[in-house]
């Protein structure tokens, strides 16, 4: 499993604090934000890689920072990664950044992804124990691949119990339905 953190943001909300650093390195709690997420993420079974990706203005930044981080801990393995762009006109944003992680550096298989500036108080493997529950049961749940799934058809709804179940957007095909993919988010 591998974790992305997006750090490739400008912050300017927060100008002048963060002109010239990056908001997830501005010091909380006597440490970086950044270290907060990574220490979250320290108790997660699993987590083999992970990414930080960032721009160009930042990315001396976030390289001296690793540096330093790498000889103090060694918790993970990780690569800090230039998405390339220097102001807030040009970023990818996050669904941006994460594309070119993903095709960059061949990403396959599970991929957390945390955002850079968030702070939260407990590890996130109970997230990621509960996300591989629900990809299980997902993967389990009895439909062949192979089989052509079941599609919605147009219905002649007549009655007070059927016209219940249309505002509640119920479909008579509803239990043979395949669930979707699960997408989990940590914002």
């Amino acid at each position: 499993m591998q974790v992305l953190i997006l750090a490739a943001g400008y912050a300017t909300r927060l100008y002048p604090l963060t002109l010239n650093q990056p908001k997830p390195l501005l010091p909380v709690a006597g440490k970086p934000m950044l270290e907060h997420i990574i220490d979250h993420l320290a108790t997660v079974k699993g987590l083999d890689e992970m990414f930080i990706v960032t721009n160009q203005k930042f990315v001396s930044h976030f390289t001296d920072w690793s540096e330093k981080y790498r000889r103090e801990k060694t918790a993970f393995q990780f690569k800090i990664i230039n998405d390339g762009t220097t102001s807030d006109a040009d970023k990818l944003g996050a669904i941006g950044d994460i594309h070119l992680v993903a095709t960059q550096e061949k990403v396959k298989g599970d991929l957390v992804v945390v955002a850079g500036d968030n702070l939260f108080d407990s590890s996130l493997a109970p997230f990621v124990e509960f996300a591989h529950k629900i990809r299980e049961s997902v993967e389990n749940d009895g439909v062949d691949d192979e089989q052509e799934q079941p599609q919605r058809q147009d219905h002649q709804w007549q009655g007070e119990e059927n016209e219940k179940r249309l505002d509640e957007g119920i479909d008579q095909n509803q239990d043979q339905r395949r669930p979707g993919q699960i997408l989990g988010c940590i914002e």
